[in-house]
């Protein structure tokens, strides 16, 4: 234990040296929030930068995953050699790209069915580097690490190189052609890769929980969403009481009947952690529409201290262009402390303008990390829920139940 302490502090003190050498500006990283993480290929996306092999799908990888297998070499094909050439130069990552190379770290995955030899060798244009390890645990996933300062060749690394590619390589003891594949090849910069790479696979384990969709949930959130909402809402203070939920619907009269609703849901599911209140104005009359929530919103939720505010929008708002109207709405919601929570007009089939307006919303609330829900889902097999393209008192009551499970995810997302 002691000496793993000792090496991440060995880590922790090159890349503040190095940060501080580099002027402190922070070049390309995968993971905004984690800084420390320079580049991951996983082979889950739809294109890599890996070319002499292909991408592989079943036995050795997990169900569902992917990984990369090595390719037959042209020139070492008496030796049985399989490569692959990692395009760098095709990347944002630069490696490396004014950091120490003392503080940067690789790491690549390596399944093999013969003992051998893996080489790395990044090459920055005008020489190479390379270090090769041997492998002698066969058919299991192996983690193989290199420090980029331990790379050698006529050159040593320097901070000014920048990688265009790499080769990875593997040279097995026999003359037999190997089956190789590699995953999650990871550069590291102040952090060992072993440790970056499992807080990045507990980040996906996060995301797959908090990961809902309109089509199958009826409601939409995500890892994103929860970050982005944390990022805007971080200097908020709450008060210790049960959260508020402001709701404002399409009339004058839907935002009280929402917030009964929303109160009937509660009790009958037992959850009772959530307030539910209608904005109102100055005056004192319910807030209606979108218009409404550009020009009171602001009163009602330093009115209420609303932590949350439920936004229900309807056919009505069909002249209006999502980034004029409502991208406002939601920005200052979020600049008075509170997050908000779209809830999508009801469908309306062969109405293009309504559709329309979905997308456009959802498209914005994507973009901005605001979450939606389609009520849509919900009117499924509810009679009489739609008049006129607005809900009636019914349809209200069937899209309060949907409504409230998205807010009780919500919220108890953001205490994690």
């Amino acid at each position: 234990m002691m000496r793993s302490r000792s090496v991440c502090r060995g880590w922790l003190a090159v890349a503040l040296f190095a940060l501080s050498a580099f002027g402190g500006e922070a070049p390309y990283r995968p993971f905004p929030d984690q800084p420390d993480i320079l580049y991951l290929e996983n082979f889950e996306g739809d294109k890599n930068v890996f070319v002499k092999g292909q991408v592989h799908a079943g036995d050795p990888c997990p169900p569902g995953g992917h990984a990369y297998k090595l390719g037959e070499a042209d020139w070492g094909k008496n030796e049985r050699w399989v490569f692959s050439q990692v395009e760098l130069k095709n990347t944002p990552v630069r490696v490396p790209g004014g950091l120490d190379p003392r503080a940067i770290g690789i790491q690549v995955l390596v399944w093999t069915d013969l003992p051998g030899d893996l080489l790395i060798k990044p090459n920055y244009g005008n020489g190479d580097y390379q270090d090769v390890v041997h492998v002698t645990q066969v058919r299991t996933w192996l983690p193989v690490a290199f420090r980029f300062s331990d790379l050698r060749g006529k050159v040593k690394p320097e901070p000014s190189h920048v990688a265009q590619i790499m080769d990875l390589s593997f040279k097995p003891q026999s003359r037999t052609l190997p089956n190789v594949y590699v995953d999650n090849l990871i550069f590291t910069f102040g952090t060992p890769p072993a440790q970056a790479l499992a807080r990045l696979m507990a980040r996906e384990a996060k995301a797959v929980t908090l990961k809902k969709k309109v089509e199958t949930e009826g409601f939409s959130y995500s890892l994103e969403c929860q970050e982005a909402l944390k990022n805007a809402l971080k200097n908020v203070r709450r008060p210790k009481r049960a959260p508020i939920v402001l709701v404002v619907g399409p009339r004058a009269t839907d935002g009280q009947e929402w917030a009964k609703s929303l109160t009937q849901a509660g009790q009958s599911a037992k959850y009772s952690t959530l307030s539910f209140q209608a904005g109102m104005d100055p005056r004192g009359d319910p807030l209606a529409g979108l218009s409404d929530m550009r020009t009171l919103l602001r009163h009602a939720l330093r009115q209420n201290g609303a932590d949350w505010a439920l936004l229900v929008l309807s056919a009505k708002d069909v002249g209006e262009k999502p980034g004029e109207g409502l991208r406002p709405v939601l920005e200052r919601t979020l600049s008075l402390g509170a997050a908000p929570v779209v809830c999508l007009p009801p469908a309306a089939p062969g109405n293009e303008q309504v559709t329309r307006l979905i997308g456009d919303a959802r498209a914005l609330c994507e973009q901005l990390g605001v979450p939606t829900v389609d009520p849509a889902f919900a009117l499924k097999n509810a009679p009489d829920a739609v008049r006129e393209g607005e809900l009636t008192a019914a349809g209200i009551e069937s899209a309060a139940g949907l409504a409230l499970t998205a807010l009780k995810h919500f919220q108890e997302s953001t205490k994690n």
